[in-house]
């Protein structure tokens, strides 16, 4: 693993999983507890929060690996190819359609917020829970948290006159709009993988800068600078969900080995109590 390495694991947080739990709805964060007779749940979904750049998309194909080795049926979320029943997979492409020319249509960020949503829903509905019923793992590179965050930062960019209070406004609104079902209880675990601002430039930059970002003025950009300052600006409101809902956070960088990482995140995953019982039936928090 590696002597020097900076890793940060937490054990159990305030949205851990409790067997037998009422349900409770916690309107901070959109997480929702359910009682464990509610469902028969067997497998277990996997997120993998962070900022862009940070890494997770190739963090969860090793986790995936991984996990696969030691003889667990694993598969991911797919958004740009979804598979699935037909009329969810459509609802995920036409978003993701809406999302690549949001840029160039000026798209409101609350009707971008609800689309997200919705197109979120449709994975869970169309892909997670089959998946977990089956008992298998579903991992998910990125999910509702970053998502939120990331069009709640480029709508105070975009619109520059909005005060810190309507901007809080924005955000509890779409906390709101949190895709877990809830009458649909569904096992889920969330790390944050927190890589620091030089690397995800870094990471952004060998990739060839293919996605844009708003600068700080509201304009389209491929600037690594800019990239660098959005993406901390998620970093920062990523780690206050974190600490908020217990997630474990994993450091990830170009210097450390992605094996290494990736079992970094399983053992923060398996130390979780949920991860004990979810051949069983459990109580359920949403991701």
């Amino acid at each position: 693993m590696g002597g020097g390495r900076h890793r940060r694991l937490r054990k159990t947080g305030p949205a851990a999983c409790r067997v037998g739990a009422p349900c409770e709805p916690v309107a901070a964060t959109g997480v929702v507890r359910m009682t464990a007779a509610s469902s028969p749940v067997r497998g277990v979904f996997i997120v993998l929060e962070g900022a862009d750049g940070s890494g997770k998309t190739a963090l969860a194909a090793e986790v995936m690996d991984q996990l696969r080795r030691s003889g667990h049926r694993v598969r991911a979320t797919r958004r740009a190819d979804p598979d699935g029943p037909a009329e969810h997979a459509a609802l995920i492409r036409a978003v993701g359609q809406m999302f690549a020319r949001a840029g160039d249509q000026g798209t409101g960020f609350d009707l971008l917020s609800l689309a997200a949503a919705a197109q979120y829903a449709a994975i869970v509905h169309g892909q997670v829970l089959p998946a977990v019923r089956r008992g298998e793992i579903v991992i998910a590179d990125s999910w509702w948290a970053k998502t939120w965050v990331r069009l709640s930062i480029e709508a105070s960019y975009r619109a520059p006159q909005a005060s810190p209070g309507q901007v809080g406004l924005l955000r509890s609104w779409q906390q709101a709009l949190w895709p877990c079902p809830p009458l649909s209880p569904i096992p889920a675990l969330t790390v944050l993988i927190d890589a620091p601002q030089a690397d995800r430039m870094h990471w952004y930059e060998a990739a060839g800068r293919r996605e844009p970002v708003y600068d700080a003025c509201g304009a389209s950009t491929r600037n690594p600078a800019a990239f660098a300052h959005l993406t901390s600006a998620i970093a920062d409101l990523l780690r206050q969900a974190a600490d908020q809902q217990g997630w474990p956070i994993i450091a990830n960088g170009r210097h450390l080995g992605l094996q290494d990482v990736a079992a970094d995140v399983i053992a923060a995953v398996t130390a979780q109590p949920l991860w004990a019982t979810h051949r069983g039936s459990t109580a359920c928090s949403c991701a």
